[in-house]
């Protein structure tokens, strides 16, 4: 009897020392994130330069905003007609000097007539904060982990988010990592 019960117990501890293990906690979800991220990181927008054709008469209300602060120069090349794509307007969006600066992959040259590319501009920095929370599924061996970033040093080409009505700047975010539990432990899910 005496056997039984210190083979219950040592089977009891055992188990409890592995589910403790199975469970995704806040401190090994902060080494995940950060692993992956790299904090602080800068985001950046893909936005179109060069030759660019239109359908309407004007580009969307953002060129002008990047034009007005001197980021690039358009030119209005007039209006084409084909039998295939019928009339549309073509305009011609080049960097300056002052946009260069913000380029993710400097130098870019962009000679003229060159036809439409989209190319990567910086718009702020992501810092992490902490996480918010983790939620585990035991069964399927997966974990969502939310986390808390600020966005801070915006560039003036953080203004291809702006809608019509200018809202505040979305400085503090949340967002999501999925986790997936290996035999070497928890890791960022691919």
């Amino acid at each position: 009897m005496k056997q039984l019960l210190i083979l219950l117990g040592a089977s009891w501890i055992s188990c409890c020392l592995l589910s403790c293990n199975s469970e995704l906690t806040k401190n090994k979800a902060e080494t995940i994130v950060t692993e992956k991220y790299h904090f602080p990181i800068t985001e950046n927008e893909a936005i179109k330069v060069g030759i660019l054709s239109s359908e309407a008469d004007s580009l969307p209300g953002y060129y002008y905003v990047l034009q007005r602060q001197g980021l690039f120069q358009i030119e209005h090349m007039g209006e084409k007609s084909t039998d295939i794509f019928g009339t549309f307007h073509q305009f011609d969006i080049r960097l300056t000097e002052k946009s260069k600066e913000y380029l993710v992959n400097n130098p870019l040259t962009i000679s003229p007539n060159t036809e439409a590319i989209k190319v990567k501009f910086k718009t702020c920095k992501v810092n992490f904060k902490g996480i918010k929370e983790v939620i585990t599924n035991s069964d399927k061996n997966k974990a969502e982990i939310t986390f808390i970033v600020q966005r801070s040093d915006f560039t003036p080409f953080w203004n291809f988010y702006l809608d019509p009505k200018n809202k505040m700047l979305d400085t503090i975010q949340t967002r999501t990592l999925l986790a997936t539990k290996t035999k070497d432990g928890w890791k960022s899910a691919k």
